[in-house]
């Protein structure tokens, strides 16, 4: 089935959810006992479900079922529509939610709130506010942010893809819509027991048939509530948490995002219309003027042969319209998983209570890319309001405080100042600050691979052995920084712990505020804190304790953590779980170093070998290593809230796991106790790999024996040493003296010199020379301003640069036995899928142009160019294609446009090693700072023909605005750049994007043009095309491409449209035999 035909299954709910939601909002205007407060909010609240399927039904399904790229472009607006309906709607249920309890709880003072006997003055200042507000912010968040999109691979809307997006739409919609939700559970619970209650007291004075009618009554509003409830819920959960495990099925995806979105519309319609009789009736035209079924709290008994007084009947009339609003409601059922993501630890969080941390204490402040990270000791400000307020270098307070709250605990997310060095958090805007600002540390990109964050320190227990393994053992495993947190430790553990941070491996975090709290009640703090610190400053990192050893197992083909990090090719996976296993600690370590035999003697991994056969499983005291960007929330032992389109890994206890070693004194296990140690036995003796044994060994005791073994001297000599200490710093006395005189002098004869000539008019007056500002590394743009530049860290190396650099060296004079691909082959496998394509626009430049990607997509599915191993390598705005080579060799990368966007180029620098990279763009500021920092940049277009062009260029300013401009530029002929300037035989990797220009030399890449001439060969090239901006191209790349169809020689995949009549290509040469020895075979 082609993937536009499930646009069909899209029309029967979008149908349902236009027909019912319309026949609600009309109903209001025909309906007299929906003219009131609830009835205009149930109208509201439908109107947004009727807007929604309308759009599903009109603009959606034809969209998708037709191909329509001019639709799929400005599938961004829709987007924003759907979404503007979708919280209208939510926001719709929770105020009905709040008027039914009003009117069941507070019927006094229901008219005064709603005004909806007279007038429904309140209910409409109430339904504008909610227009108002949901579209501001809806335009703010999905419109300038993040918009919105119809992603045709996907079948699905999503989100511009970045961090910040998968952040905003996890809190703004999945969690925001979750506490919607619940707090009209809240309402509707309380609003049935109350109804409930009452109705038992007046059951007595009502017969049989009245009792049942109104038990009935009840039965069809929970029924109502219960199922929109279960239809809002199932499609939370199906949208944001079944597709992070089922990411690859995309019919699933299909049925559980885009299906489950309109259908929950149509449902809320549907089952609305099914449980209100009015509505029936109105629909079927059976009294549909009669007045609306009320509350049975205030139905009264069918009575015959007796009259009401007036009195009886103004009563009733009231209070029938209060409580309507309970009859004619809906109620979600909400359930309880969904809310216990971020409830991390129930006993921290009820302790939390009886701490009294009055003020927000910051430990550190972190920048990212696009907000700063404000971690806190502070653990009961969870979801206060707080205000972020900035400093410069001067300590000076920037205006303009960040109004934001405390979400996850002890967290809280900033956004960004131009000129902000230093900040701090108060309850209040302005006013005194609660503690003195701290510095903001630079987060920009990542500088370690694997590191490690270590419980808090405390106790009485010394801890310098056992720091020493720990960071030893973890070191031989790969990691290559640790985070230590403390509560307390003696001065001589802290000189081991000043030693590793004197050589850089180590920072040590002291965990103190000016409110009291137990040692043990620091360990969520020290989590939150060092999430928040490995963000952008790790690819993974371990969250364990000091006595916990991650392993790899002896038959484990990995030898150490890191080499298996390594090879973990899948970026969906954001954390690993290890298993326990437990080793009985009988002593404790001894308190002081002593010598070296003494230290071998009790170090723990020697020691210590009783180990239990019990592994424990996944939800016993697991430990995990996480990927920190891709995770939301961190608990103890793993993380409670990850970001969409991740995946966890569970390690196999054959394949690695975690050794705690569990002391057995009582001070320490506290309530674990000594039975429940028991319950992990039998125990048998086992040891860590004798390697691993061996090293450590040698390690830590040259570490420990390096800051405590302290060589002690003679009493004669200490005395010598005390003489020439003395006679030193004399000596360095004298020498000041001297200098300080000398230069005394010196200043003084320049000073004469000076005056001197001042006095004689004939001296040439002294010029200062002008100062020339370096550029560095750009940080981020900024609007109208251009770039601010900075140094920023080396970023690692990718995996497969390693593996790419010890292939074996090219021979490219003979075909590779066994090929992996046959060019030919795969020419005539796309001659075959290509040529039917696009053959019916032979003549037809226009049609071809506007056709090209819808028509030529399909030729990427079949299997001869699926076997071509064509990696992405993405820019912040685009994907580039590249194919990387079987054999080592040097390789070329030219890059004609670069458009102050380097990020696929650096990305293939840590990629492929023994590359030369050239770049061109007439663009000097910032292209040159930004290629030159790996590769060769020259200042100028390329073209046809040497001279001055025209060109649409892109000049110094931010990457947000990204203004196009026209201008005349120096440019230099394709032919000669490569020929004379560049020496150049063969361009293994291009990256060709000028904006149009690329029509001047399109016909160079065919046989016998000017690039053959010259003898030069371009192995794959990724090309965007511009007819937007150079409408004769459509006829040059018609005739290109039916040329290069004849010819052979080129192989053009990857179609994707960028714009109206702009697209882009990926294009492999089939013709060239180093080239395919080299990529292809």
């Amino acid at each position: 089935m082609e993937w536009s035909s499930f646009g069909f299954f899209l029309i029967p709910s979008a149908l349902i959810g236009v027909v019912c939601n319309w026949t609600v909002v009309f109903s209001v205007l025909k309906i007299s006992s929906l003219k009131q407060s609830f009835g205009y909010l149930t109208a509201n609240q439908a109107l947004g479900d009727a807007i929604h399927c309308t759009a599903f039904l009109f603009y959606v399904c034809p969209m998708m079922i037709l191909d329509i790229e001019e639709f799929q472009y400005h599938s961004k607006h829709c987007g924003f529509l759907l979404l503007f309906c979708y919280e209208l709607s939510v926001l719709s249920h929770l105020v009905i939610s709040f008027n039914r309890f009003s009117a069941v709880y507070t019927p006094t003072r229901y008219s005064t709130m709603f005004k909806s006997l007279s007038e429904p003055r309140n209910t409409v200042t109430i339904i504008v506010v909610m227009w108002v507000s949901t579209t501001i912010l809806t335009i703010y968040f999905y419109q300038v942010l993040c918009p919105i999109s119809y992603d045709p691979n996907m079948l699905m809307f999503s989100l511009r893809f970045s961090d910040f997006c998968a952040t905003l739409t996890w809190y703004t919609d999945f969690w925001k819509f979750i506490i919607c939700i619940t707090l009209v559970v809240v309402f509707d619970i309380f609003t049935v027991v109350k109804v409930h209650s009452i109705n038992k007291l007046v059951r007595g004075v009502n017969d049989t048939k009245t009792n049942a009618k109104k038990r009935s009554r009840e039965m069809v509003f929970l029924r109502q509530t219960c199922l929109q409830g279960i239809a809002f819920v199932f499609e939370l959960v199906s949208y944001f948490v079944v597709p992070l495990f089922l990411a690859e099925n995309k019919v699933l995806l299909f049925f559980l995002t885009t299906f489950a979105w309109v259908s929950v519309h149509a449902l809320d319609g549907a089952i609305t219309v099914a449980c209100n009789p009015d509505l029936r009736k109105f629909i079927t035209f059976r009294g549909a003027r009669s007045s609306n079924v009320v509350s049975s709290t205030h139905a009264h008994p069918q009575m015959t042969g007796e009259r009401r007084s007036e009195t009886q009947r103004a009563s009733t009339s009231e209070t029938s319209h209060q409580h309507a609003e309970y009859e004619n409601g809906t109620m979600f059922i909400m359930t309880i998983f969904q809310i216990t993501a971020f409830i991390k630890n129930g006993e921290q969080r009820m302790l939390a209570f009886y701490l009294y941390h009055p003020l927000p204490s910051i430990i550190s402040a972190f920048a990212y890319k696009d907000h700063i990270a404000v971690t806190l000791f502070s653990q009961t400000h969870y979801g206060r309001v707080v205000y972020c307020r900035y400093f410069d270098c001067q300590r000076n307070e920037i205006k303009q405080p960040f109004e934001a709250f405390v979400f996850p605990e002890s967290a809280v997310l900033c956004g960004r100042r131009i000129g902000a060095e230093y900040l701090a958090v108060s309850n209040e805007p302005d006013g005194e600050l609660p503690e003195n600002p701290v510095k903001i540390i630079r987060r920009d990109e990542p500088e370690h691979f694997f590191t490690v964050c270590l419980a808090p320190l405390y106790g009485d227990e010394a801890k310098y052995l056992q720091l020493a393994e720990f960071i030893e053992y973890y070191k031989l495993q790969g990691a290559t920084f640790f985070h230590i947190y403390h509560i307390n430790v003696s001065d001589y553990d802290r000189l081991l712990l000043d030693d590793y941070v004197r050589t850089g491996e180590i920072e040590t975090i002291k965990m103190h505020d000016n409110f009291w709290r137990a040692d043990f009640m620091w360990h969520m703090v020290q989590i939150n804190d060092c999430h928040f610190r490995s963000k952008t400053f790790a690819k993974w990192t371990a969250f364990i304790d000091i006595d916990e050893r991650l392993e790899m197992r002896q038959q484990s083909q990995f030898r150490t953590i890191g080499q298996y990090l390594d090879s973990i090719t899948d970026p969906k996976i954001n954390y690993l779980f290890w298993k326990t296993q437990w080793v009985q600690k009988t002593e404790d370590d001894p308190p002081r170093y002593i010598n070296e035999s003494h230290l071998i003697e009790n170090m723990g991994f020697r020691k210590f070998k009783m180990t239990s056969e019990k592994i424990g499983g996944f939800s016993l005291q697991p430990k995990c290593i996480i990927r920190p960007e891709m995770t939301a929330v961190m608990f103890v032992h793993w993380p409670t809230a990850t970001y969409p389109g991740g995946s966890r890994l569970e390690i196999d206890e054959n394949v690695g796991i975690n050794r705690h070693y569990r002391s057995l004194k009582k001070r320490i296990l506290n309530y674990f106790g000594i039975d429940r140690i028991s319950e992990y036995g039998p125990y048998k003796e086992t040891s860590m790999a004798p390697w691993i044994e061996e090293k450590l060994t040698n390690e830590v005791s040259d570490r420990i024996q390096w800051v405590y073994d302290v060589k002690d001297l003679e009493c004669r000599k200490k005395q010598i040493a005390y003489y020439r200490h003395d006679y030193t710093r004399y000596r360095r006395h004298i020498f000041f003296y001297i200098v300080t005189f000398c230069v005394g002098i010196f200043l003084f004869f320049n000073y004469f010199e000076i005056q001197v000539r001042k006095d004689n008019e004939s001296l040439v007056k002294l010029i200062s020379k002008p100062v020339l500002r370096e550029y560095v590394n750009p940080v981020a743009p900024l609007d109208d301003t251009g770039y601010i530049f900075s140094n920023k860290p080396i970023p690692p190396l990718d995996p497969r640069f390693e593996m790419i650099n010890n292939l074996p060296t090219c021979d490219l004079t003979q075909d590779r036995i066994p090929m992996t691909n046959n060019a030919t082959a795969v020419m005539d496998a796309f001659q075959a899928c290509m040529r039917p394509l696009i053959e019916q626009y032979r003549g037809k430049p226009a049609e071809l142009m506007s056709n090209w990607v819808k028509a030529t997509k399909p030729c990427d599915d079949i299997p001869e160019i699926k076997n071509l191993r064509i990696d992405a390598f993405n820019n912040q705005h685009e994907t580039k294609w590249t194919i990387l080579p079987n054999c080592k060799e040097e390789n070329t990368m030219v890059t004609l446009g670069i458009g102050h966007d380097t990020e696929a180029e650096e990305r293939l620098n840590r990629t492929l090693p023994n590359t030369k990279f050239f770049g061109a763009d007439p663009m000097i500021d910032p292209n040159m700072q930004l290629y030159s920092a790996f590769g060769k940049f020259f200042p100028f277009a390329i073209g046809r023909k040497a001279g001055l062009s025209r060109f649409r260029v892109l000049p110094n300013q931010s990457q947000r605005t990204r203004k196009y401009t026209w201008q005349d530029v120096t440019t230099v002929d394709l032919v000669y750049f490569l020929h004379n300037i560049l020496s150049l035989q063969r361009i293994d990797i291009s990256y060709i994007d000028i904006e149009g220009g690329e029509f001047e030399f399109l016909d160079h890449f065919h046989k016998s043009g000017p690039l053959d001439e010259k003898g030069i060969h371009v192995c794959q090239f990724n090309l965007e095309v511009h007819t937007a901006f150079n409408p004769p191209g459509e006829q040059i790349f018609h005739d290109f491409i039916f040329r290069a169809l004849e010819e052979r020689r080129w192989v053009f995949v990857k179609p994707m449209l960028t714009g109206k009549g702009v697209h882009r290509m990926f294009l492999i040469n089939m013709e060239n035999q180093e080239c395919v020895r080299k990529f292809i075979q």
